[in-house]
């Protein structure tokens, strides 16, 4: 979701935010799929997965072909708002790896949204943001099932605005043994601000405060805490426009050990940057088995 339809997402009605629970998978059945593609080393599925309130929700899921291979290590990753969901069509982690992207409760239009829509559109925005965490523990848990998919080693992986629906699902699931942040901030507020679009530049942080006050059940700094024992890995940018370097410093300082984070070059991530997705991938696909998460069948 674009962060602008988040901040205006705090205009529908308020209420309580849901206690964590305990550390239990989510129970769903299991959801529609097709095949969509083979390649040499997988075959690709598009599922149709069931939040909690009965939306539809886009999926897709790429398994290793050789079916006598060691079970693969499982990754649910959750990125951007328009096409982060079709990742695991777009990349391959190689052999190793079963890769499962999400998209977000939400249908409807998302990108060129004018101001006075966003009003329209308020609740199904807050939806879709509180039903987020859900569905990613009900994606680890239909992919801990999956044949060919060792349970015992599921990674989650957040990235831009899906980073703190990751942390807080992991904070919620210990199904998940380590986690990615890519591209996270430890202050929400701060992040809205920074990534509002047709927005006076004045009025930004006043309702990048209201974001944080209203989500403060998904304030980064405050999740990443939590993924403790398990090991965590943050990839930031210099000089990234939507993400503050002091942000990122931060959220690592709050994350406790292990813990690892790497620094890039560039600009934000984005899907159609081919080049910096591929890198990005390599490097979470490296530390996976630099920890001796990954296992060996993952050796890419």
């Amino acid at each position: 979701m674009t962060l602008a339809a988040l901040a205006v997402a705090v205009f529908a009605p308020a209420r309580a935010a849901a206690p964590a629970r305990a550390a239990e998978p989510s129970r769903t059945a299991a959801p529609r799929e097709s095949l969509v593609a083979e390649t040499p080393t997988a075959r690709i599925y598009r599922l149709t997965l069931v939040a909690p309130s009965g939306h539809p929700t886009r999926a897709m899921l790429r398994m290793p072909r050789d079916t006598t291979a060691a079970p693969a290590c499982g990754i649910v990753l959750v990125g951007g708002f328009r096409n982060g969901w079709r990742a695991a069509e777009l990349v391959e982690p190689g052999p190793g790896f079963a890769l499962l992207s999400i998209d977000y409760p939400y249908e409807g239009r998302r990108a060129g949204i004018p101001p006075l829509e966003y009003l329209t559109r308020a609740a199904a925005f807050w939806r879709a943001t509180r039903e987020t965490s859900d569905l990613l523990l009900a994606a680890g848990d239909f992919l801990a099932r999956r044949p060919g998919v060792d349970s015992t080693r599921l990674a989650i992986v957040g990235g831009s605005l899906g980073a703190p629906f990751a942390l807080h699902a992991a904070g919620r699931s210990r199904r998940f043994g380590a986690v990615g942040v890519l591209y996270g901030s430890a202050d929400l507020g701060d992040w809205v601000a920074r990534n509002l679009r047709g927005v006076p530049r004045w009025l930004r942080p006043g309702i990048g405060w209201i974001v944080a006050a209203l989500y403060r059940d998904y304030e980064p700094e405050r999740l990443i805490p939590r993924v403790h024992p398990r090991p965590v890995l943050l990839v930031n940018g210099r000089g990234d426009p939507r993400i503050s370097e002091s942000g990122a410093l931060r959220l690592f300082e709050a994350a406790r050990e292990p813990r690892e984070q790497v620094w890039l070059d560039g600009q934000h991530i984005k899907l159609e940057n081919e080049e910096l997705v591929r890198r990005l991938l390599d490097i979470t696909l490296a530390w996976l088995r630099r920890i001796g998460f990954a296992g060996a069948g993952a050796a890419g």
